[in-house]
């Protein structure tokens, strides 16, 4: 019987090992190749196999960075008890962590505790999925609404509590000031992808803004939060009083667009959850490309939930998906028109699709100009 060379030997065993386990896994478990009733021994001695496999001495000519980086982020989230039962319970947000700053706030997230923060205050509305449908998106006042959603075991949404409070205060006539407490509407706040905890939203129902807030470590959530609620508020009204956008609908339709020598952009939006949270946002970036165009293009938009008749007549043979609003359409210069299905938000983010199609608009009138009556 031929006997099998040392070397030989020593790769198939190399092999056997590299294939049990999963660097490009986002599961820590596939990453040190043990099984999720793996003891805490055995978790500790994957991870020390591991990063002597992948050392770099070991690999001397060869990047192995990224594999020792994968190695170190997974015995991270399962080499500590506590941390292994968050991640097992709990698993990865899209952010890449637990959403828990500490396994008290994983336990406390599991009692049954539900306690609201702010009753009582005269100031903050406590809101609720009901609520929040009939009194902040139902709202045709000119209000803009911020509102605060935290879980109560948050270490970082106690601490907030007297600083919003003061906020609430200081923005009394200026703006409604709102909570809503994501354990016990979890659904909801998943639908709104909400996904630490606080998140504070600027909304202005009326003209459909929304905006949020980022913090840093370096955040003053009373002032800085203050400052950057008034500078949305004046920024929103400013461009709610341009009459650039056009509100377009089956009755004008016709005669705005296919009857006109102009050159439209039109957007169309509708549908429901994260679909209608992107038309809530291209809103503003609408209204803001409509005052870039003047003099170029009309910009119009129409609400395909209200006006569903004609936004099946204009896109005859196009599958209007629910998830797949919004949707933007250039109309040709004279008559007949022509139309052109510009891009897909599933493709290109709508901020860089509408500076795209602004710049190759500008270019193009620079290059072929024509008279602003046709506008």
């Amino acid at each position: 019987v031929a006997m099998t060379s040392p070397v030989l030997l020593l790769c198939l065993v190399l092999f056997a090992v590299a294939s049990s386990h999963n660097l490009d896994s986002e599961d820590p478990y596939e990453v040190l190749g043990v099984s999720r009733s793996a003891t805490q021994g055995e978790i500790r001695k994957a991870y020390k196999e591991r990063a002597l496999q992948y050392h770099p001495d070991k690999n001397i000519g060869e990047d192995v960075t990224s594999k020792i980086a994968a190695v170190n982020a997974a015995y991270d989230l399962i080499g500590n008890p506590d941390k292994r039962a968050v991640f097992d319970d709990f698993g990865k947000s899209k952010q890449g962590h637990t959403g828990f700053n500490s396994y008290w706030e994983f336990a406390q997230s599991k009692t049954k505790s539900e306690k609201d923060f702010y009753i009582g205050d005269p100031l903050i509305t406590r809101l609720t999925e009901a609520i929040w449908k009939e009194r902040v998106q139902g709202d045709t006042r000119d209000n803009v609404w911020l509102i605060n959603f935290y879980a109560p075991w948050c270490t970082h949404c106690q601490q907030a509590i007297p600083k919003y409070k003061a906020l609430a205060g200081k923005l009394d006539g200026i703006a409604e000031v709102a909570s809503l407490n994501c354990h016990k509407e979890q659904a909801f706040c998943q639908e709104m992808g909400i996904g630490e905890y606080p998140t504070f939203l600027l909304f202005y129902p009326k003209q459909g803004f929304q905006t949020r807030f980022r913090m840093t470590m370096n955040t003053d959530l009373q002032e800085d939060l203050f400052q950057w609620t008034n500078e949305n508020i004046a920024y929103w009204k400013s461009l709610a009083s341009s009459n650039s956008l056009a509100t377009l609908n089956k009755n004008n339709f016709a005669q705005r667009v296919h009857s006109s020598n102009a050159l439209w952009l039109t957007i169309w939006v509708g549908g429901q959850g994260h679909s209608r949270q992107r038309c809530d946002e291209v809103k503003m970036l609408a209204i803001q490309t409509a005052i870039k165009l003047q003099g170029i293009a009309k910009v119009g938009i129409v609400d395909c939930d209200t006006d569903t008749d004609l936004c099946l007549a204009e896109w005859t043979g196009r599958y209007l998906s629910f998830d797949g609003f919004p949707m933007f359409r250039l109309y040709s210069k004279g008559t007949p028109k022509v139309a052109e299905e510009l891009f897909s938000v599933h493709a290109v983010h709508m901020n860089a699709g509408l500076e795209i199609v602004e710049k190759t608009l500008r270019m193009m009138a620079r290059h072929s100009p024509e008279s602003k009556d046709d506008l």
